[in-house]
């Protein structure tokens, strides 16, 4: 995941656009751990399913985040930005 986390690296040194991580709590966990996630959207959708996936992995050390903006989609769906503290 280092080899992985340098390229980030590289591509945030570069000029151009922001960039869009995809990708499941581990691969979020391996770059937040690099310090190289400024902000975490996060969308909520109204389905109780009473099981499933953490949305973060496990950490030794709290992560602090700062609600940045929330909105309501059309769908019900909640979805909010969080800057890294």
């Amino acid at each position: 995941m280092a080899d992985l986390a340098e390229q980030v690296a590289e591509l945030k040194r570069q000029d151009g656009k922001d960039l869009l991580l995809t990708g499941g709590s581990s691969l979020a966990a391996a770059l937040t751990d690099h310090g190289l996630i400024d902000e975490y959207h996060i969308a909520v959708h109204p389905v109780v399913l009473g099981g499933g996936r953490p949305l973060f992995v496990p950490r030794d050390e709290r992560l602090g985040l700062r609600l940045a903006e929330s909105r309501t989609c059309d769908s019900q769906v909640v979805v909010m930005r969080y800057d890294s503290v």
